[in-house]
């Protein structure tokens, strides 16, 4: 398994070969645009392939937040190529409608978020939402004070919780 982790915790999670491909579809969009190449190259080096089978894992909240919506800019793009493209390429293209009928699962997630419904409204892989880890993950956060980081003040809250 391949979990992609959005916004408010609701998660698009694949096979392990179904979520790498999602995810190269995603990097090969990054990659296009200069201002995405680390970013691209981080992605790619998180597919289950190279981090294990069923470790494969991106929490979307851990990204910088530029990073956040270049990453989710990119997925809508690569979702309407894959639908464009088809099966074409593919080395069994029976696998291919499961896959896109995934994908689409996680773009359906993305449209629920930005409408502002709960992640109970559209949440068809996961029985309930993640919790927030309060890490970082992927390019971009050195140099980034705390006042940028959009998680700072939950891990500050949860710091303290334990003390």
């Amino acid at each position: 398994m391949g979990f992609i982790v959005l916004q408010d915790g609701r998660a698009y999670a694949g096979s392990s070969w179904g979520y790498d491909t999602t995810i190269k579809a995603i990097a090969s969009v990054l990659f296009e645009r200069k201002q995405s190449q680390a970013l691209a190259e981080w992605l790619i080096k998180q597919r289950s392939v190279i981090v294990g089978m069923g470790m494969g894992n991106v929490d979307v909240r851990e990204l910088t937040p530029r990073n956040r919506e270049l990453f989710l800019d990119a997925a809508r793009e690569a979702f309407r190529r894959a639908e464009a493209q088809g099966s074409a390429g593919w080395y069994d293209p029976r696998a291919f409608p499961g896959w896109l009928d995934r994908f689409r699962d996680l773009i359906t997630m993305l449209d629920s978020i930005e409408r502002g419904e709960p992640p109970s409204a559209f949440n068809p892989h996961m029985r309930a939402a993640c919790e927030p880890t309060g890490e970082h993950s992927g390019p971009g956060w050195d140099g980034m004070s705390p006042r940028e980081d959009p998680g700072h003040d939950v891990k500050q809250q949860g710091e303290g919780a334990s003390d």
